[in-house]
């Protein structure tokens, strides 16, 4: 493989003004990432391409690829506010991205 192809330019995000974590929770020194307790509405993109996850991940940080009943897509982050989830949603759709809200228990 051809290293003429990798860019090697940052990606900045074209979300926020600066990166966020929305998978990422603190829980007695720990660092957990991935789904977090009691919130229940998940943003994600209907993809795993890793040029998306880099691009999603220039915006936030702790996004990820993951596979359930479901199949394979990104979380962009895990709310316990649907309002907040849906306002996620609607900037990556915006931004071009396949991205929908939904009610995991």
């Amino acid at each position: 493989m051809s290293t003429d192809s990798i860019s090697t330019e940052p990606i900045s995000c074209e979300f926020f003004s600066e990166p966020q974590r929305y998978n990422t929770q603190t829980s007695n020194e720990a660092i957990v990432i991935g789904p977090q307790p009691n919130q229940h509405y998940r943003v994600i993109v209907n993809t795993t391409d890793s040029a998306t996850l880099t691009a999603i991940r220039a915006c936030v940080l702790d996004a990820f690829a993951t596979r359930s009943h479901l199949g394979e897509y990104i979380q962009v982050g895990s709310f316990s506010q649907r309002s907040d989830a849906e306002t996620i949603a609607r900037l990556l759709k915006r931004a071009g991205y396949p991205a929908r809200t939904l009610y995991i228990r």
